[in-house]
Order: structure tokens, then sequence, then C-alpha cells
């Protein structure tokens, strides 16, 4: 997926001036969480290509999309990208730090696959970098952005490897959030779950915890692999 661009069916993605290429973990994150029937607003924390803006737009006709994203490149291909798809009127991007981010109405959902490598070694890309490590983009920052820019009843989407996501949990069952639903996500039936993808709210409930397996013993997609990217993936 290393491609200048990827072809979905019903939308482009050019990613040339990108840090962060599409991802299988980014198509999960824009095709898994299930949106509530009355959420309209929604906001893309660190949108990069847009990817999962545009798949939030394919799959819910009736939200508006606000992609915030740091890096000016990315911020330029993703308004590109959402121009020359079928949904350029219901996603805006905004080319600014979460950090300073003024909102003019609150959202229903925050969307993010953040920041994750904590204390590790700097590469010499350093918009991939800033992409790829939270130096940047903290777990605490992250919470403040998301608090400040809810509503009571709205919800956070995260996409975070297993083991930064029980770091990120700690710290937000701690300001009274609660996983309400995820997806463990792992690359083969006899590999470890790898990534994570939870819903939090602040309403405390028992847990949904679903699973899925990207590839099969013949290193084929699964069923429920397919189900879930047919609507987006070309050759699915």
């Amino acid at each position: 997926m290393s491609n200048h661009y990827f072809q979905f069916k019903q939308f482009r993605i050019n990613q040339e001036r990108c840090a962060m290429k599409v991802t299988t973990d980014a198509c999960l994150l824009g095709a898994w969480p299930v949106l509530a029937d009355t959420a309209i607003r929604v906001l893309d924390i660190g949108t990069g290509t847009g990817l999962v803006a545009l798949m939030l737009a394919q799959r819910y006709p009736n939200i508006q999309i606000d992609g915030i994203e740091l890096n000016p490149e990315a911020a330029e291909q993703a308004v590109e990208n959402v121009v020359n798809s079928p949904w350029f009127n219901r996603i805006n991007i905004i080319r600014q730090d979460i950090r300073d981010f003024t909102h003019l109405q609150l959202y229903d959902i925050v969307i993010t696959n953040p920041p994750f490598f904590r204390n590790s070694l700097l590469g010499p890309d350093m918009a991939r970098n800033a992409a790829r490590h939270t130096d940047g983009l903290d777990d605490r920052t992250l919470l403040e952005a998301a608090e400040r820019c809810l509503t009571q009843h709205g919800t956070i989407a995260v996409l975070l490897p297993l083991k930064e996501f029980r770091l990120f949990e700690k710290l937000f069952n701690g300001q009274g959030w609660w996983c309400n639903r995820s997806l463990l996500v792992r690359n083969n039936a006899d590999k470890p779950d790898k990534r994570v993808i939870a819903i939090m709210s602040r309403q405390q409930s028992a847990a949904v915890i679903e699973k899925l397996t990207i590839r099969d013993d013949q290193n084929e997609y699964t069923t429920s692999f397919k189900e879930l990217l047919s609507p987006f993936y070309l050759h699915l």
C-alpha cells in the first residue's frame, strides 16, 4: 500500500505528500465503528490523507465531518482527495494544531488514529515521526481535546496497538471515560492480537468485545474481513 495513490471503489486516495500512507489499520478504523443514529458532526483528528473521513462519509450520508491536520502537505493532499470525491460538500479539512483548535459547534464523535510510539528512536523522516510518535500529541492532550470538542453524550473512536491501548484506557478511565465496544485485530489466526479499535464514552457499561482476523491459513483475506471492507476495496 505504498504507492502514490490507492484506488477504492468510490474514491481515490493520493498520498505522495503524506507521511502516513493508506494502511489496513486505517481502513478498519474507517469501516468498523458504528455511529449512533443521532450522530451528525464528526471530528477526525490527524486526518492525514482524509481516508477515514471519506470512508465515514460513504457509510453515513447524513453526517458532516471536519478533518483536522497539522502537517501542511498532508492537509493540502487531504483537500485534494476530498474535492475529487463524491462527498466534497460534507467534509471540511482544517490545517491546524488540535491544541489550538476552536470549534463553533460540538461534535458527536471524535475519531482518531493517534501517534502511538513512546520513548522510541526517531527516524530521519520528521513528518513521519510526528505522525507516529507521541512527542507531539500524547494521550492526555488527546483527551483534553476530545472533552473540549464533544457533546455530553459524545464518543471517541480510537485505533491503537494493544499495549498502548492499555495505557490509554487507564488514563481515560481515570477521567471518567469507558470502553463500551472494541475490536481486537490480528493478522493471522496463529498470531496475537496486534491492534484495538475502541469506542469510548462517559457512560460505563459492560464492554462488547469483537475479534477480527485479517488473513486465513492460506494467507487469503478472511470472510469477516471481506465483508467489512468489500464496500471499499476495489477487488473484494
